[in-house]
């Protein structure tokens, strides 16, 4: 405990724990149906503690130990003049310009709100530097979090499975007690997968931890049956099995035993169970306007077809950041697709929702800040880029700047990566 406090005066270990804690809440908010099965004052009580407003407050710590420092003039130079800070500040500028239009004020402003995470973590890693045991430290970190809430998952899930005898408790949603989408649990396993094997590279964890940290993530993906992560998932561990593991052999055998794991759990899941076997066949087929049929895809043609018409007449400053599923509600009436209107769909593809909200400019911001180590390419890190591909890849299927938790996990390691420097380039603050 007393060497603990000791290093906690260090500002720079300071920070690495406050990210460990960011990280950590972003997994402590809890379904609702997980909350039922607890004792009444438990499952009362853990909503009120561990919210999205328990992660601000986490990054609020962050602002406070930047704050505390005497070269703080200098700090809020360097962040004010950072590239990546003044294309996420444009962005964020352009939700304050679309609140003047808005009809929904309210909705507006707390779309606003949201997204200040956007601008205060760009900022902070501007100007500070994680050095590279404590960046090694906070991927084991993230990566033992996920090992956790994914078993952990996984169990609840199974466990539902033998009361109910329902197969589909233990795939989708009905796996996860954790209050969080599952594309985007299925984001987040798949970044792991990259800090397992840079862990692995630098000798900080085993081949078997590797090993057990891909079929623990590779199982979930699957059972959480998000189609398109599913493939970016197996793609990208190909990639990094191809990048790390030198043995051509170790690769070619663990290209194929990947391979015929997949198929096989593919096709296990397939014949075993109802709802994964509507995810997949739901690839093949068109627009569904009865409640009992609608799928996944054929909601998305619903959505990005009201989502286009309403880009074709707003495409400059489009309808408002504010407005953007009241309008897309209108089109839904229109339409005559009573399930997007009585739900209130959004556009579920984020490219299309800021175009409709902030019309191109919008657009053109949110490209050029999720894709920013690729325009500067010189000047960023694989990290950075391998973020990039995995977070514009996630935007194609949802609205990942209107969640929490997904603007602090993105913004997050995008803010940290991009700011990386070689050591020899390091400057103390």
């Amino acid at each position: 405990m007393i060497q603990l406090i000791e290093r906690l005066k260090s500002r720079d270990y300071r920070y690495e724990v406050i990210i460990k804690l960011i990280l950590t809440f972003l997994f402590l908010m809890f379904s609702q149906k997980f909350l039922q099965t607890l004792p009444a004052n438990l499952g009362t009580v853990l909503p009120k503690i561990f919210k999205n407003s328990t992660i601000s407050l986490m990054v609020i710590l962050l602002i406070i130990n930047w704050l505390v420092d005497p070269s703080i003039l200098e700090k809020l130079k360097k962040g004010l003049t950072n590239k990546f800070f003044i294309v996420c500040f444009i962005y964020w500028l352009l939700h304050v310009v679309g609140l003047l239009y808005s009809s929904n004020t309210k909705e507006a402003s707390f779309i606003i709100e949201k997204k200040l995470s956007l601008l205060f973590l760009p900022f902070i890693f501007a100007s500070i530097q994680i050095e590279e045991e404590s960046k090694l430290r906070i991927y084991k970190w993230f990566v033992c979090l996920l090992i956790f809430f994914s078993v952990t998952c996984l169990i609840y899930g199974f466990n539902n499975y033998l009361n109910t005898g329902d197969i589909k408790m233990f795939s989708l949603e009905f796996s996860l007690y954790i209050d969080i989408h599952r594309v985007v649990m299925s984001m987040y396993l798949t970044l792991g997968t990259y800090f397992v094997f840079e862990l692995f590279s630098k000798k900080k964890i085993s081949f078997y931890f590797l090993l057990v940290y891909l079929l623990i993530s590779g199982v979930h993906v699957l059972l959480m049956a998000s189609r398109l992560y599913m493939v970016v998932y197996v793609g990208f561990v190909y990639f990094l099995f191809y990048k790390y593991i030198p043995s051509k052999k170790i690769f070619y055998i663990a290209s194929v035993c990947m391979i015929f794991l997949v198929i096989s759990s593919i096709v296990v899941m397939f014949t075993t169970n109802k709802l994964f076997k509507s995810q997949i066949e739901t690839i093949f087929t068109g627009k569904k306007t009865d409640a009992a049929y609608t799928n996944g895809v054929s909601e998305r043609q619903y959505q990005w077809d009201a989502a286009t018409a309403l880009i074709k007449r707003h495409p400059f400053i489009g309808v408002g950041q504010g407005d953007v599923v009241d309008s897309l509600v209108k089109e839904y009436e229109n339409m005559k697709w009573d399930i997007g209107y009585t739900h209130r769909y959004h556009a579920h593809n984020q490219y299309l929702q800021s175009f409709i909200g902030l019309g191109i400019l919008g657009l053109l911001s949110l490209i050029a800040m999720i894709f920013y180590p690729f325009i500067f390419y010189k000047e960023t890190p694989i990290e950075a880029k391998i973020c990039s591909v995995l977070f514009g890849i996630s935007m194609l299927t949802d609205n990942h700047t209107e969640l929490q938790q997904s603007i602090i996990f993105m913004f997050l390691w995008l803010g940290m990566f991009i700011n990386l420097y070689p050591k020899k380039e390091s400057k103390s603050l």
